[in-house]
């Protein structure tokens, strides 16, 4: 009877040493763990990720992910495959409430936010962000939506902007600012078009401080800048 009780002691601490194991995991492996299912994780190459209609390198892309936004993962592939030298599953993941399709799981990190980025997020539910540009762009009005998200959007004469996203790390909160201008009467207008050459499309990576918005009253407007780096830079003449 001794034994049977030692036996089963001992596959106990090997279920908790295991268990602990798993949630102290690095990210890369909880990935590969059925425990990845139904989680939220980011895109991280600055380049952005394609989203295919099936797992595989030929199939038709769906869509282009940029740097920082959140997916779905329904599903993840049993096989492991090399793309560009990194080893990874295929995941299929869901893009907001409309679109389904298959990223290379090695290029996504697992949403783990600590309890500051957590108390973040739960504030920016409550709360209306107005965001200025510090960096390239045109102005635009910002807002966080009802699932702490942030958007934005503005069109001029020659030119219109995009902002979306709201992944809160390490005290921030991240989002992607993505134009495309022209000069008004510029090179190459006309009556018809008054919009010039060289046309410039550009894609931002930005932060706002999370202590601000943590600052900011319930139902208040937090007035703020953002601050900016260049992901990508196209000029088209």
């Amino acid at each position: 009877m001794n034994g049977k009780k030692n036996a089963f002691m001992v596959i106990g601490a090997l279920v908790l040493f295991l268990g602990i194991s798993v949630i102290n995991a690095p990210w890369k492996l909880i990935r590969d763990s059925a425990l990845a299912q139904s989680k939220i994780m980011y895109v991280v190459p600055d380049s952005g990720l394609r989203l295919r209609k099936a797992p595989d390198t030929n199939s038709k892309v769906e869509a282009v992910l940029l740097k920082w936004e959140t997916v779905q993962v329904l599903e993840i592939s049993p096989k492991e495959e090399v793309i560009g030298g990194t080893t990874g599953k295929w995941m299929k993941v869901k893009l907001g409430n409309y679109r389904t399709g298959w990223a290379f799981g090695a290029f996504l990190a697992d949403y783990s936010p600590s309890v500051k980025d957590n108390e973040i997020r739960d504030a920016m539910k409550n709360i209306t962000i107005k965001i200025g540009m510090s960096k390239g762009g045109l102005p635009y009005p910002a807002d966080s939506t009802k699932d702490g998200q942030i958007f934005g959007q503005a069109e001029g004469v020659c030119g219109v902007a995009k902002s979306y996203g709201g992944i809160v790390k390490d005290g921030r909160v991240y989002f992607i600012h993505a134009s495309e201008e022209s000069p008004q009467g510029g090179e190459g207008s006309s009556a018809d078009d008054p919009c010039g050459r060289p046309r410039t499309k550009l894609v931002l990576e930005c932060w706002i401080d999370g202590d601000e918005i943590l600052k900011t009253p319930k139902s208040g407007t937090l007035k703020t800048t953002a601050r900016c780096g260049v992901l990508s830079k196209q000029v088209i003449k």
